[in-house]
């Protein structure tokens, strides 16, 4: 199974576990839970070495912990579940002691001579197969998607397409007091929009028709949403922020947004938000020197905890590390 499984999320439900245990005073399990078949004692005992400093990190980082995770009532927990096994739909873990985190390895395994081992492939990497496709419309979806492998593509491809046009890509939220804004597509949509917002940056809607009283409050970027589309992030980036700067240092309202308001805008308003803000909230304008990882993840926090439907995908994160750091 890939390393995500066996070893990210066993991490990541250990430090959340240990954090809220520290927050909110609940005694319960706080242990690291790996796959013993895949993960060694010995590397399994490292592993837990790390997870007083990640919880250290997750303390410091301004999150709302116990508002964040009141709802939680039972220490979290993997579950891994690959091809060779079967799990009946929806599992029923309603007697568990845990809340179960179950992880679905969809790659195949092949006969080694001496077992079965885990071979890398593209059913792990959905950035890169998936498009826009969510795992609410797979679900949605489920039967028509697995009727024909031939037709599969197409079929994804139509349905993320209905979702943009009819009720996948609505709503904004703005990020702390910032006046700096990420949503959906339906969120850009004039002439509605003028009256929310100052300035627009679009990274991959459809372009819109403006006038010549918004032409240049408008910026258009059609950055690929795939990790096809990495380069051209990493172009967009800068031209956003040479835009964006007269707007966030007046505190003008900027909305960026993108077709479904998850990877692409989230991406670029991370960077507007390290290169203008200061830790308040407060318009300041970042040298390159003082831009740290923690700063970067602490802004992305800011998003993520203001904007439920922010999910970034991890290369085009990269972009935004790459854009600050590498030129330090």
């Amino acid at each position: 199974m890939p390393d995500s499984f066996s070893r990210t999320i066993p991490v990541w439900c250990a430090v959340w576990n240990t954090a809220i245990r520290m927050v909110r005073g609940v005694e319960w399990d706080c242990a690291l839970h790996t796959p013993p078949s895949v993960v060694s004692e010995s590397e399994s005992s490292q592993m837990q070495g790390l997870v007083p400093r990640f919880v250290q990190s997750l303390l410091e980082s301004g999150m709302d912990i116990g508002e964040l995770t009141g709802s939680v009532g039972k220490p979290l927990r993997p579950i891994w579940v690959t091809r060779d096994q079967r799990l009946a739909m929806p599992p029923d873990f309603g007697d568990a002691d845990f809340v179960p985190v179950v992880c679905v390895s969809a790659s195949s395994t092949r006969d080694c001579g001496q077992g079965f081992m885990y071979v890398q492939g593209a059913a792990d990497d959905h950035e890169l197969w998936a498009g826009e496709l969510t795992a609410q419309l797979y679900w949605q979806h489920r039967a028509e998607l697995l009727r024909d492998r031939n037709e599969c593509l197409a079929v994804v491809k139509r349905i993320t397409q209905q979702c943009v046009q009819s009720n996948g890509s609505t709503g904004f939220s703005f990020i702390r007091t910032t006046n700096v804004a990420v949503g959906g597509q339906a969120s850009g949509q004039p002439p509605a929009c003028w009256t929310h917002f100052d300035a627009i940056i679009n990274c991959r809607a459809p372009e819109l028709a403006v006038d010549a009283e918004h032409a240049k409050r408008y910026l258009y970027m059609p950055i690929t949403d795939s990790k096809r589309g990495q380069s051209e992030m990493a172009g967009a980036i800068p031209r956003a922020l040479e835009f964006v700067r007269p707007f966030v240092s007046s505190n003008a309202r900027v909305l960026v947004h993108c077709a479904q308001g998850s990877n692409l805008s989230v991406c670029v308003a991370l960077a507007i938000l390290v290169q203008y803000f200061d830790a308040q909230g407060e318009f300041r304008i970042n040298a390159r020197s003082e831009v740290t990882k923690q700063m970067i993840q602490k802004r992305l926090l800011w998003i993520t905890t203001a904007y439920a439907k922010a999910n970034p995908q991890r290369a085009m994160l990269k972009q935004v590390n790459r854009h600050f750091m590498d030129l330090v």
